[in-house]
């Protein structure tokens, strides 16, 4: 599993923050003597250590396991030049989503939206009429459908909204998954390999 990286700045924080947790509990350690635990001989700054890196493994599983469920939703192509091309597309946004550090997205071109009829409550105007609102982003295939609303319009700007938000989280999620490796170490087929992973998964569930 690849760790994700931590500052210096950050750790020694978090290290000063437990050692002073530790101090409350235990006391504080007699002058010129190493101050153990109950974990036997290791010191404060090593448990703190410790407990640093178990979260990040967490934090670094979770990120694949949402990666997962975006890669296990990806469109079933017949052809495999069409899948080969459909994951350098999405290969090529997160790099430059990475290389610009924000949300690469063309509207026109990204975003596929669909009205249909709202099978919520709200009187008969709202079923007659499409007022639902689904938006797809394409490279990804994360989509949204928003139906919380009368207006269409209303409709389509909150499922945009909460796409955009869907997005930024997946890039949060490379990135906690890749820790100190670069995107561009991802090739094709390390997202296919992926891809496998995902659905093996999602069959298991």
């Amino acid at each position: 599993m690849m760790q994700y990286a931590t500052s210096n700045s950050n750790l020694e924080e978090m290290e000063d923050e437990f050692e002073e947790q530790m101090r409350r509990r235990y006391g504080d350690p007699s002058s010129g003597k190493k101050h153990t635990s109950h974990h036997g001989n290791k010191t404060n700054r090593a448990i703190a250590q410790e407990q640093i890196q178990n979260a990040e493994e967490k934090r670094s599983q979770s990120a694949e396991e949402r990666i997962f469920q975006v890669l296990a939703h990806f469109p079933e192509f017949q052809n495999k030049d069409l899948e080969d091309r459909y994951i350098d597309d999405y290969l090529n946004w997160l790099k430059k989503c990475f290389e610009s550090k924000k949300l690469e997205m063309e509207p026109k071109k990204d975003f596929e939206i669909r009205f249909d009829h709202s099978s919520s409550r709200g009187g008969q105007n709202v079923n007659k009429v499409e007022t639902a609102a689904r938006v797809t982003h394409v490279i990804t295939n994360l989509q949204v459908k928003n139906e919380e609303y009368s207006d269409q319009s209303d409709n389509r700007k909150e499922a945009f909204k909460l796409l955009l938000e869907k997005l930024k989280q997946h890039l949060v999620d490379w990135k906690e998954y890749l820790g100190i490796k670069s995107i561009n170490e991802v090739s094709r087929y390390d997202i296919l390999e992926l891809m496998e992973q995902a659905l093996l998964e999602t069959k298991r569930i």
